[in-house]
C-alpha cells in the first residue's frame, strides 16, 4: 500500500510541473471516453435493445426486389401488397405501412408531423393494443372514404394535455378532418 501512494504522489508532482501535457492527457481521455459512450449508447438503442413489442424475433419486412434495375429495397405498391396479403400462408397477419408528413392545424400552432400510413392489420402484426379508443377496422382501408387516425401517445400528451374526450373529435391533417379513433400507449 505504501508504494502505491508513492506512485500517487510522484505522478501527481509530474502532472503539476507539467500543466499542458496534463491538459492535453486530460482533454484526450474526455474526449475518447465520450466518443466511446456515444457510439455504444447509439449501438445499444438500435442493435442490442429489443424492439417494445411482443415476440419482435417474428416480425418481419418485405420488399419487392428488382434486379434487373439494381433495386433491392423496392416499397411494394399497394396493388402488390393486397396480392401478397390474399395470397401469403406463411405469417399470422400482414401489413402495409408507408411514412408520411402531416401539417396538424386547428389546435394551436400548426405543426408538421412525422406520420405513417398504415393498413388495418398493422397495430394486430405488432401486438400493439391502443391504450384508449381502438385501432383501424377492414373497411376503414378504403382510400378517400374514412378519414380517421389513431395518434400516438407523445402527441396526445403534448399537444393535447392527455385529454381522453380527443377519441371520436376530429382533428385537421394537411386541411381535411380526420376522427381520432384510438390513443398509443406510450
Amino acid at each position: 500500500m505504501h508504494a502505491l501512494m508513492q506512485d500517487i504522489r510522484y505522478a501527481a508532482r509530474l502532472l503539476i510541473k507539467q500543466p499542458a501535457v496534463s491538459a492535453i492527457a486530460v482533454v484526450t481521455l474526455a474526449l475518447g471516453i465520450g466518443a466511446n459512450t456515444a457510439i455504444f449508447s447509439a449501438v445499444h438503442s438500435v442493435l442490442l435493445r429489443e424492439l417494445p413489442y411482443p415476440h419482435p424475433e417474428r416480425l418481419m419486412m418485405l420488399f419487392e426486389k428488382r434486379v434487373a434495375e439494381g433495386v433491392m429495397q423496392n416499397p411494394v405498391s399497394p396493388a402488390d401488397y393486397q396480392d401478397w396479403a390474399r395470397m401469403q400462408s406463411s405469417f399470422e397477419h400482414v401489413a402495409a405501412m408507408t411514412t408520411i408528413t402531416a401539417d396538424l392545424t386547428g389546435a394551436g400552432e400548426p405543426v408538421r408531423l412525422s406520420a405513417a400510413g398504415v393498413s388495418p392489420a398493422f397495430f394486430e402484426v405488432l401486438g400493439v393494443p391502443p391504450a384508449l379508443g381502438r385501432t383501424f377496422r377492414p373497411e376503414e382501408a378504403i382510400a378517400g372514404q374514412h378519414y380517421v387516425v389513431v395518434m400516438g401517445h407523445g402527441l396526445w400528451q403534448r399537444r393535447f394535455g392527455s385529454d381522453a374526450s380527443i377519441v371520436g373529435r376530429a382533428i385537421s391533417l394537411n386541411g381535411v378532418p380526420h376522427v381520432v379513433v384510438g390513443i398509443l400507449p406510450s
